[in-house]
């Protein structure tokens, strides 16, 4: 065993599967942003202490809302934000809340069965809510609920996208990869899905022992698919874009670093050195892509244009950009927990 493939093993011996804690609050905790939505005409920010805040464009300043326990995740429901709060350790019941009419309501309230938060997903009318023992649907007609089985990938959730038959996951380990992962809404099997051909060290299009999953989109011009943002910077950066279509994952889009430390190739032809992705959005007609070096507009048959990043505002300690049409960028450094890429915009469609 490699020196490399010894640590990942006493890794996933002492790693809890799933990294969901909330941090402690801090000076500066505003720059640690995990989830933001446009919704209502105002941008939606939560951070990893689980304050959320809100900026309207015309004003150009932060507001902090108050909540009586931490907000867990944020996400838009049938146009407006939806929030689940919970406190950690709390053995009673999460609570999902909705704001309509300037006002919260409460949306659903699910009771704790000895589990914990994985993740949320909203679209439409519609919830999904992943904990490490159910997968419960929300509708305006109730709940429901099927038990969780098989594996997920390890990290960070940092992107979630639904289908009608199933909730894909992906995840951010750091350098230690973290992957991608489907659940099947009508019976809760969890699969991993990764496509490692050539049998070696962080070989293949998306390897979870290495690839780090920052986005996941639906593909415009493949019904059924999604497109999948990979990219980690550890001593090197290394990333693509994949496409994956019913369980099979296929390269879309790689870059090569300017300036190469090492001649090798993988087995799929990639440099030492590649750009990675840590973001993925839909606006307007194509798909946007966060990369190292600046903002990607992905095109059919992955022809891309790339573009600087725009300037960014400092809005009440968050840097924020409404310069790209269909989008608001927002930075954060949350992913340098688990990458060396520091700040990074988060896309966020409006």
């Amino acid at each position: 065993m490699t020196v490399r493939g010894l640590l990942l093993a006493i890794l996933l011996i002492t790693t809890p599967c799933i990294c969901s804690a909330l941090q402690p609050k801090r000076p500066g905790q505003q720059d640690f942003l995990t989830r933001a939505v446009f919704a209502e005409g105002r941008l939606w920010m939560l951070s990893d202490a689980g304050e959320l805040s809100v900026v309207r464009e015309r004003e150009m300043r932060r507001v902090v809302e108050s909540y009586p326990a931490r907000v867990l995740d944020l996400c838009v429901l049938g146009g407006s934000p939806a929030v689940l709060t919970g406190a950690p350790g709390d053995n009673l019941a999460w609570t999902i809340l909705r704001h309509t009419a300037s006002a919260w309501s409460l949306e659903a309230t699910i009771p704790r069965e000895g589990d914990e938060f994985i993740a949320m997903n909203c679209a439409a009318n519609e919830i999904m809510f992943l904990t490490t023992r159910r997968l419960i649907t929300i509708t305006p007609a109730g709940k429901s609920a099927v038990m969780l089985s098989g594996k997920l990938g390890y990290g960070r959730v940092s992107a979630s996208y639904a289908t009608r038959d199933e909730l894909f996951l992906g995840f951010n380990a750091g350098e230690w990869g973290g992957g991608m992962a489907s659940v099947d809404r009508g019976t809760g099997t969890a699969a991993i899905i990764q496509c490692n051909a050539g049998g070696g060290l962080c070989e293949g299009p998306l390897n979870t022992d290495c690839d780090p999953v920052n986005g996941i989109a639906a593909d415009p011009w493949k019904s059924g698919c999604v497109i999948v943002a990979i990219g980690l910077v550890h001593m090197e950066m290394h990333g693509r874009l994949v496409t994956v279509c019913g369980g099979g994952v296929e390269r879309l889009y790689y870059k090569p670093c300017e300036k190469q430390y090492s001649n090798a190739v993988n087995s799929d032809g990639e440099p030492f050195c590649t750009i990675g992705f840590f973001g993925l959005a839909a606006a307007g007609e194509g798909l946007w892509a966060v990369g190292g070096d600046g903002l990607y507009h992905v095109e059919q048959h992955g022809v891309v244009k790339l573009q600087p990043n725009p300037q960014f505002t400092d809005i009440g300690g968050v840097r924020v950009s409404f310069q790209v049409p269909g989008l608001v960028l927002v930075l954060t450094e949350v992913n340098s927990r688990m990458s060396l890429s520091g700040a990074t915009p988060m896309l966020v469609p409006r």
